[in-house]
């Protein structure tokens, strides 16, 4: 079975926001906590050219720094960070046929092998036993710089997506107040995404940065733009539309006659 044919949970409309807020504070807590880390081995190590009464006593502070800095700070924004990914896509499964987010998961591993590393090597300065030196270390320690140089810019872009997103819910929710029956502009955008089903959008995917002036998402989503669309789903747009709909109904309203109070004209 391929992963394009796994449901989506059924998680509610601001499930994506919250995951992806959560997310990227836990990257940025996981990456700020490898930065600091790696730079306390580089002090730890090099407290051994230091006179034995110092280097004890400087070298049990660090291994304390270390201790908590790595399973208070660093570890639960890994444990974040992962677990809110794992809610993405489980709100959007079909990201995992798609070429970037097997490469960003080939990151992600890589990632999880350095903090993996930075433990082992905190393990071994505290038994005496570390054969790295302090030049190794701060070559070590440039590794993360590197990894932020990918991570930073997406995280800039999820953000920004994240608040176009709230912007379209917004405009929808006007939107309906507007025509006067939230459910007329949830069936317009029910039949735009059904017209747009198995067409390509030329212009749209050769000018993806137009998409946002589009009703509903004109790109194939086959790409690794598709993270950043500024439309949200519009299963959700539907559903919160929906949801905004009177709960209770005319009976003539249900078999579709729409009493002249809900039309937009008065």
């Amino acid at each position: 079975m391929s992963f394009a044919a796994l449901p989506a949970l059924a998680w509610p409309p601001e499930a994506y926001l919250w995951f992806k807020t959560l997310h990227i504070v836990g990257v940025v807590v996981w990456f700020a906590g490898l930065f600091y880390l790696v730079r306390l081995f580089i002090y730890h190590r090099e407290a051994e050219e230091l006179e034995p009464a110092l280097k004890l006593a400087f070298q049990q502070q660090y291994a304390l720094m270390e201790r908590r800095l790595a399973n208070i700070i660093t570890t639960p924004g890994m444990v974040v960070a992962v677990v809110c990914a794992i809610g993405l896509l489980s709100v959007n499964p079909a990201w995992l046929q798609q070429g970037w987010m097997h490469a960003k998961l080939a990151f992600v591993a890589a990632l999880l092998v350095y903090h993996w590393f930075c433990y082992r090597l905190m393990g071994q300065l505290q038994r005496g036993a570390c054969s790295w030196n302090g030049r190794q270390l701060r070559a070590l320690n440039e590794l993360p710089t590197l990894l932020l140089v990918i991570v930073a810019p997406v995280a800039a872009m999820l953000v920004q997506t994240a608040i176009s997103r709230s912007r379209e819910y917004e405009a929808d929710r006007i939107g309906a107040e507007t025509c006067g029956d939230p459910r007329w502009l949830a069936s317009a955008l029910q039949k735009l995404e059904r017209y747009k089903q198995g067409r390509i959008n030329h212009a749209a995917e050769a000018h993806p940065a137009s998409a946002h002036m589009f009703i509903v998402n004109p790109l194939s989503g086959m790409r690794m733009d598709a993270l950043f669309s500024t439309h949200p789903p519009t299963e959700e747009r539907v559903a919160r539309l929906l949801a905004m709909a009177p709960a209770a109904l005319p009976s003539r309203q249900r078999r579709g006659a729409i009493p002249p109070r809900y039309s937009p004209w008065g």
